[in-house]
């Protein structure tokens, strides 16, 4: 069973309003948080540009949606992909939780999965629902950004999971 939906947050727009990205997560969220009734939304991201989290914004956007603010999540520390994992994962321990819905951007997925399995030290269970495909031209400079980030969070992950006591590979990698 679903015990949680956890959002990543995407940058805010020049002008600091919602991106483009930043709705499609949202949008996939309170799509699927209908389907789960009761359990609680996290929306990630720190403040990466103005002095709003990304969190919160989401947290805004979904709440114009209909999604109750007892279900709302923030966590507003993360700035990248790798903290997000991190700090969600923190999070998710505290509350017992270990099951969830991971919504990101469908290219950021990959990298974003190989965070969270990885982090989670084998114990979390993360099913992707990524959301919908940007323009084709947005999803190729997103796809290609992202076989380069993935090569760069390689050693990242590996310090990480040192850091974190996470010695052995995982156990559940298709999770």
């Amino acid at each position: 069973m679903i015990t949680a939906i956890v959002v990543l947050g995407a940058r805010r727009a020049q002008d600091g309003s919602p991106s483009r990205a930043m709705r499609r997560r949202v949008a996939k969220a309170v799509l699927q948080a209908r389907g789960f009734p009761g359990i609680p939304v996290i929306f990630s991201g720190g403040i990466t540009r103005g002095t709003v989290s990304e969190a919160r914004v989401m947290a805004g956007l979904a709440a114009a949606e209909g999604l109750s603010p007892e279900r709302i999540v923030l966590e507003e520390r993360a700035r990248n992909t790798l903290e997000n994992a991190r700090e969600c994962i923190l999070l998710l321990q505290k509350r017992g939780i270990e099951r969830i819905l991971l919504i990101t951007d469908a290219p950021h997925m990959p990298r974003s999965l190989l965070c969270f399995r990885l982090l989670g030290g084998g114990d979390m269970t993360v099913l992707p629902r990524p959301a919908p495909w940007p323009s084709p031209l947005n999803a190729l400079v997103m796809a290609v950004r992202e076989v380069a980030a993935l090569a760069s969070y390689l050693p990242k992950l590996r310090k990480e999971r040192l850091r974190m006591g996470l010695t052995s590979g995982p156990t559940n990698p298709e999770a």
